[in-house]
């Protein structure tokens, strides 16, 4: 083999590495770059290792036969070997060649722009395909590409954390029979009296209170209850019980003596006009207070079975309390502890002593601010002391919001 000949080979060598090398980079570069990031192995990702490997064997089978071929077919030409061999050996060189160039040019300029096509098609139907979704997302997934999300709309890791962990994960991490309930059409109307002469002993300390509320909400499959707490870690304990409609939040010396007055707290509830029976009586007293129980009227095996159709529907909830307020704290607070789609709270402070009652409120909404009303109806003024704050029902208010009325 003179020096010529040589340097043909090796550089034509040479050409099909580097072409080779050049198909095979971008992925092997995305796969170094996958796992230096702690990139988790997926089955999918498996099916894409193991194609991209047989590619490369087969480019580096190719490229073996062409380099063989293309040496033996030289051999034989310099040693007269025969023309059958050259053309065998030639043969075998071309065809190989033509493999390993076609597979080079498929990776370059099609596979390439054909992956990109198929990945975006892929990423629409996944992101919007809600079946698809939740076939091969799980929930712990999903959340985790909310929180990645908000991070990159952000542009800040710090704040889109705090977005998701703070505000959106009460809602989103819990399964469907833990969630929080959404109300619609909430109202919320508060009466505040002074205590009739013959109940002396509670009249100097208390007001009575009639709370009346209602609203829309999904009916579930449980159970009910409302609570009255003597202490703020009782009042939380009520909150963090999805199966209770109502707390309050009654301080006094003897809280027991209180309920068993008659005027500590006492409650009725009616879904859809239908009176919902007392459990154990008229309540309890438990290590949360005191605990009024609801059988929900619509399921169990006494329920009509048109009415079992009713679970999972919006259903209107009735809710009256009459409870106490010790006269010692000036204000009252109403607390929107789930998210509220329209609503309106008023305090009616007629039949008593208190005079200048302030309002103010503290809404948790979206980007545009809901429409407030507030103020004393002109015409009722004179006669009435009543206070209204009207929620319009454009955005959703979230929690913790509410409104405070003080004197």
């Amino acid at each position: 083999m003179n020096m010529q000949s040589g340097q043909i080979l090796w550089a034509s060598i040479g050409v099909l590495i580097g072409a080779f090398f050049l198909a095979t980079w971008r992925p092997v570069k995305q796969f170094i770059r996958g796992r230096s990031k702690g990139f988790e192995v997926k089955k999918r990702v498996k099916a894409h290792e193991t194609k991209m490997a047989k590619l490369v064997s087969t480019l580096f089978a190719l490229l073996a036969i062409s380099v063989s071929s293309w040496s033996f077919s030289y051999y034989a030409k310099q040693e007269s070997l025969g023309q059958l061999w050259i053309e065998i050996a030639t043969a075998i060189f071309g065809i190989s060649t033509a493999g390993l160039l076609g597979g080079i040019v498929f990776e370059v300029f099609l596979r390439n722009e054909i992956f990109e096509e198929v990945s975006d098609t892929l990423v629409n139907i996944v992101t919007i395909d809600k079946d698809v979704v939740k076939e091969l997302f799980t929930r712990e997934k999903r959340n985790e590409v909310i929180r990645t999300m908000l991070q990159v709309n952000m542009g800040n890791d710090s704040y889109g954390d705090a977005l998701y962990s703070d505000f959106l994960k009460k809602y989103i991490s819990t399964s469907r029979r833990d969630y929080r309930e959404f109300r619609y059409v909430f109202s919320d109307d508060i009466t505040i009296s002074n205590i009739d002469l013959e109940h002396a002993v509670l009249q100097d300390n208390y007001y009575v209170v009639v709370d009346r509320l209602s609203y829309r909400a999904e009916l579930r499959p449980t159970d009910f209850v409302a609570g009255c707490g003597h202490s703020e870690e009782q009042l939380y304990a009520l909150f963090s019980d999805p199966a209770c409609l109502y707390r309050w939040l009654l301080k006094g010396d003897d809280f027991n003596a209180l309920i068993d007055s008659g005027f500590g707290f006492s409650a009725s509830l009616r879904i859809d006009g239908v009176e919902c029976e007392t459990l154990h009586g008229k309540g309890e007293i438990t290590n949360r207070g005191y605990e009024v129980y609801f059988k929900n009227p619509f399921i169990g095996v006494s329920a009509p079975a048109e009415s079992r159709s009713k679970v999972g529907q919006l259903v209107t909830f009735h809710l009256e309390i009459h409870t106490l307020h010790p006269r010692d704290e000036k204000f009252i607070s109403v607390h929107l502890a789930y998210p509220v789609k329209g609503a309106q709270i008023s305090f009616d402070y007629h039949d008593t002593d208190i005079r200048n009652v302030t309002k103010m409120h503290f809404l948790t909404g979206g980007e545009n601010t809901p429409v407030i009303d507030t103020g004393i109806d002109p015409i009722l003024a004179p006669r009435r002391h009543k206070l209204t704050l009207e929620i319009g029902d454009d955005h959703w208010i979230f929690p913790d919001s509410g409104a405070i009325f003080i004197w």
